[in-house]
């Protein structure tokens, strides 16, 4: 299901899915696991763009995002919602020009702050025939007016190296 970009973060936690696209696991399971002080109108968002990560839909994405959002990846950090969107699309053309099949999903992993919430983006990559899961985690920060205001790239020790191998096997470049 989709979340209209008119609607409040608060009213998007009713129109989302929430089950993530790969794992089955339940939101609502997050959810019952929260501390009192945990934000739900975070979670609602954050699904939001997560599931529109997973779809290419990147205004969906645009529209999730606070006009001062920042998004830190690789030592660099872009700025406002035009960056990050840029940034994200890149990633994903890139994908689609290396790879056989490229599939996007997410696990919503849970909050590490009142409004901070990870979660391991996966994407699944074939090349000749053989397949190979690439995670990055990144923890997302809501803003009160239910915007995202941060997205912080957590490196997963040993992804780079493992997704280099695989593109050498198959003798895949970036450029």
């Amino acid at each position: 299901s989709s979340v209209s970009p008119s609607k409040g973060a608060a009213d998007a936690w009713s129109d989302v899915d929430h089950t993530d696209r790969w794992h089955g696991d339940s939101l609502r399971g997050i959810m019952a696991g929260m501390t009192a002080g945990s934000n739900t109108a975070a979670l609602g968002v954050v699904s939001t763009l997560a599931n529109a990560l997973d779809a290419d839909d990147f205004g969906r994405v645009e529209a999730c995002l606070h006009p001062d959002v920042t998004y830190r990846i690789n030592g660099a950090t872009q700025r406002g919602p035009g960056e990050v969107v840029k940034s994200y699309r890149a990633g994903s053309a890139l994908a689609r020009s290396i790879f056989d099949h490229v599939e996007f999903g997410h696990k919503i992993v849970g909050f590490v702050g009142r409004d901070t919430i990870r979660v391991d983006f996966s994407d699944r990559l074939e090349a000749n025939g053989e397949s190979f899961e690439h995670h990055s985690v990144q923890d997302v920060t809501v803003d009160p007016s239910g915007t995202i205001l941060a997205i912080v790239d957590q490196p997963v020790t040993g992804q780079q190296t493992r997704l280099d191998e695989f593109m050498n096997r198959h003798g895949l470049s970036r450029s």
